[in-house]
């Protein structure tokens, strides 16, 4: 009896989490292009050297309005493309259901993920130069959001990120009624809060966003940004921390104390001993680079294994 009731809850969230899909699909999040005179109305894709020093690897770029089966887009570029180890966004939104799509993706392949910054400059006109991309989308907005949080890794200077709140388009409300229109919203709540959790979000961005009227922005500050997304997740920190940190206690401690100092204040012993703690982080910095490229190659090999086996069906 007691596996009828798990067999019949397993059945019901099933259905639950279906009807919830289904209406998500509807939920878009528009505020944010409105913003952005001249975006581009649908979403494109390229690609461009990573690194000067690794001609293989590849930064994808995300350019415009995320919408309906632009996750699948996105996947058969990925694997027609190369080695792709990082991604650029520069959307202005979409749909939020293929924006959890595409993020989910950029998670299992252990991908990082970097978007619009104020002050960097010199790598926006980079892009502009080698990409058809439109200087109007140098931004990450809402639905984007939700694929820039899927990267394992996260970067930006002084990032051009913006939340608010998902909604339904009024034509879809029309139609509902109140009791239906609570419910979307309360299913479409549930759903993004678990997203959020689910790629390593504190739990506040998430009231903030539902607290932000739908035609309005809040645009992410450089503290919070540095304070809660940059660089790796923290799982990912700790794991490289182990692998590739060859500092003693006593290294640590002694680095700690060196790096705030200037060269001038140091005696030829402290000195020295910088020099040699120097070399130490630059092979922690290899070994990091090294790890992280394993584990994306790996990954890849999972997921491209997965997709045959789909399509195979």
């Amino acid at each position: 009896m007691l596996e009828t009731h798990k067999s019949f809850n397993r059945y019901a969230l099933t259905v639950l989490f279906n009807a919830a899909l289904r209406l998500m699909a509807a939920v878009i999040v528009y505020g944010a292009a409105n913003i952005a005179d001249g975006h581009t109305a649908d979403m494109k894709l390229d690609s461009m050297k990573l690194s000067a020093f690794d001609p293989t690897a590849l930064r994808a770029i995300i350019e415009g309005t995320i919408e309906a089966g632009d996750f699948e887009k996105f996947r058969e570029f990925y694997f027609k493309t190369g080695r792709i180890e990082e991604v650029f966004l520069a959307s202005p939104g979409g749909s939020l259901v293929e924006a959890m799509k595409i993020g989910r993706f950029v998670r299992q392949l252990k991908l990082a993920t970097m978007i619009p910054s104020r002050v960097n400059k010199e790598l926006h006109d980079l892009i502009l130069r080698e990409t058809n991309i439109k200087q109007s989308n140098l931004m990450c907005a809402s639905a984007c959001f939700f694929v820039f949080v899927g990267g394992v890794t996260r970067i930006a200077d002084d990032p051009i990120l913006g939340i608010h709140r998902p909604f339904l388009p009024e034509k879809d409300l029309k139609t509902m009624t109140g009791d239906q229109a609570i419910e979307a919203g309360t299913l479409t709540r549930a759903i993004v809060e678990n997203y959020l959790k689910e790629m390593d979000v504190p739990i506040k961005y998430g009231e903030q966003m539902f607290a932000i009227a739908k035609d309005k922005i809040k645009w992410i500050s450089r503290d919070e940004f540095e304070a809660d997304f940059d660089g790796h997740i923290p799982e990912l920190r700790d794991w490289l921390e182990a692998k590739c940190n060859n500092f003693t206690d006593i290294e640590k401690l002694a680095w700690k104390s060196l790096k705030e100092r200037y060269p001038s204040s140091r005696t030829p012993s402290e000195e020295k001993l910088h020099n040699i703690l120097s070399k130490k982080l630059d092979e922690q910095l290899i070994c990091r680079l090294k790890t992280l490229r394993e584990l994306r190659i790996q990954a890849y090999t999972d997921v491209l294994s997965s997709y045959y086996k789909d399509i195979r069906r």
